[in-house]
């Protein structure tokens, strides 16, 4: 919607008895574009999105991030807010004006005036447009071994280049993208393809009517990345959420006989065929949503292996800094004039970070495990209250803290600023972190296992496994003169839920865990139910592993090592710190 703020920015504050006379200048028109400062930011500062990924959420159970609507375009009423305190007096001369109409600034007054417009635009624009490139390559390999698992997960861009040259001569498949990160804003990529298949039916029954109408799914397969990044010490903060997913092999189709009785008081009982067709894809997938750190023209992997529904493979994710950057302060003092204009990054003081929150449903069929990861990106209230007791004039703008200081207001709050920003040193540490999912079933295989470099401190959040679908149960409907059953699909999941804390203290490295493991520990049975109106369904037996431990760190600041479960006898987690 088009809105025109006709506010006269300081002269039509005032009748025309009070307004001074124009000093001789000639003024001048000028129309300024603001499209480069109208800048869209996060919508809001919590958000949660999903790490199942489809067909494993066919209910729509879990909250997606709504990409359509998530971000809220903002500048134009703060530009002229700050604007007006860097002009001041200057705009209460008869003749003068600035009026912001939808994205254009429209500025009557002389050149001098125009210069000081000029400077404070060109500072806004530099921290409000300004950001890095970030070049993110995805590696997929059909292969689960030593050899294409890296050894360090952070790194300088040549070993970056040299890690990926070396997958790419062990056969893996190469993704590559580039993503822009700007202060205040998530960056989203997706690139997924959406696969239909028939999932259930729905079944309508009447007087001596039915119907079978049929419910079509999809399932996503690609990739999609969501990243929030903060400035801190030599590099910046980064949120990553990260999935994958490949079908692993055809759609699967199955074949299960619906039926449903009408019955007549003249020729009795008439079982009416339904359709047949029941469609499952086979769905390797890979959710993490973690807090790492990325040094300046540095690089961080982060890895999966899956070796489960009679396929194996290892996918690497590698992000490296390309070019620009995200800084923590900008400043332009204005040409003839002793007013300043500062702006402060106020996520140095607090980055942007995902924690994640777990349920697991004990009294699903298939114990599918729900979890999430939710974004908090809450400004620094210490950075704010601090700002408010020494400077005169300042406003908030997305993750910006917009001064505008005079020695006359401020006296002394800027040099204040510099040295808090000097002393502000925030951990720029890593932990490895790696988990692994063993088997436990006589053979030594790891069936899912995770590593990432994690900023100590966070949580980091890894939904790893296969997913499929199957019929597993039926309701019956019945209505005068007719009864049918009605079919129940639900996801199938094999694989690791895991939720970890990791906090590194004068002790080493403690962990808070909090999930699940799960195995099929039988081959899935179709059972046929003997009934004329009934269709066969599916069973399989479940090994479950439940965790939620805490785990005190080493003396001497060792390598924390937690295992859980019990050897040989079931799915078994091991955590790796260090």
């Amino acid at each position: 919607m088009n809105t025109v703020l006709t506010a006269w920015i300081a002269c039509t504050l005032f009748a025309l008895s009070d307004t001074e006379e124009a000093p001789q200048d000639e003024n001048i028109v000028v129309v300024y574009d603001l499209n480069a400062v109208a800048v869209r930011f996060d919508q809001t500062a919590q958000w949660q999105h999903t790490l199942l990924i489809e067909p494993g959420d066919p209910y729509g159970r879990m909250q997606h991030v709504n990409r359509e609507e998530f971000f809220d375009e903002q500048g134009a009423d703060a530009v002229a807010d700050v604007l007006a305190n860097v002009l001041g007096d200057e705009l209460r001369y008869e003749g003068r004006q600035m009026q912001v109409d939808d994205r254009k600034l429209i500025v009557v007054a002389p050149e001098l005036v125009h210069a000081r417009v000029r400077a404070t635009l060109g500072v806004l624009e530099k921290a409000l447009g300004g950001g890095l490139e970030l070049a993110v390559d995805i590696l997929t390999l059909d292969q689960v071994d030593e050899a294409s698992w890296p050894k360090r997960f952070s790194m300088h861009a040549g070993e970056a280049e040299a890690l990926i040259g070396a997958a790419e001569a062990l056969g893996a498949r190469r993704e590559s993208h580039v993503v822009r990160l700007g202060a205040g804003r998530t960056s989203m990529l997706d690139a997924m393809k959406y696969v239909p298949f028939v999932f259930d039916y729905d079944v309508e029954i009447a007087q001596s009517a039915m119907i079978h109408d049929p419910i079509v799914k999809r399932a996503e397969i690609g990739s999609r990345l969501l990243l929030r990044g903060a400035p801190v010490g030599d590099g910046v903060a980064l949120a990553v959420l990260a999935q994958s997913s490949r079908m692993n092999g055809p759609m699967r189709e199955d074949r299960y006989e619906l039926k449903g009785a009408l019955a007549n008081e003249k020729s009795g009982v008439t079982y009416v065929s339904g359709p047949t067709l029941f469609q499952a894809p086979e769905v390797h997938f890979r959710s993490m949503a973690f807090n790492t750190f990325l040094p300046t023209g540095g690089a961080i992997v982060f890895a999966s292996q899956i070796e489960l529904g009679g396929a194996a493979t290892t996918q690497l994710w590698v992000v490296r800094h390309r070019g620009g950057s995200l800084a923590s302060v900008h400043s332009q003092r204005i040409a003839d004039s002793s007013r300043e204009v500062i702006l402060v990054n106020t996520e140095t003081f607090r980055p942007p970070t995902f924690s994640h929150a777990m349920a697991s449903n004990y009294e699903d069929t298939t114990g599918y495990p729900s979890l999430w990861a939710r974004m908090d990106s809450e400004p620094s209230i210490f950075l704010f209250d601090w700002m408010k007791y020494r400077f005169s004039v300042w406003r908030r703008l997305g993750p910006w803290s917009i001064v505008v200081t005079d020695p006359s207001w401020d006296r002394e709050a800027p040099e204040e600023l510099t040295k808090l920003l000097q002393q502000w040193k925030p951990s720029a540490d890593v932990v490895r972190l790696r988990a692994t999912m063993n088997a436990g079933d006589g053979r030594a295989r790891m069936p899912v296992r995770f590593g990432a470099p994690v900023r100590p401190g966070t949580k980091t959040a890894i939904l790893i496994g296969t997913t499929s679908t199957a019929v597993f149960d039926y309701d019956v409907e019945v209505a005068q003169f007719a009864s049918v059953g009605d079919p129940f699909v639900a996801p199938i999941f094999e694989g690791l839920a895991l939720g970890i804390r990791t906090t590194v203290g004068q002790g080493g490295a403690s962990l808070d865990v909090q999930g699940e493991a799960q195995l099929d520990s039988s081959e899935h049975r179709r059972l046929a139910m003997d009934s004329p109106v009934l269709g066969g369904i599916t069973l399989t037996d479940k090994t479950r592993l439940r965790i939620n431990e805490r785990v005190p760190g080493t003396p001497d600041n060792e390598p924390t090592n937690a295992r859980f479960g019990a050897s040989g006898s079931g799915p078994s987690v091991e955590i790796d710190v260090r």
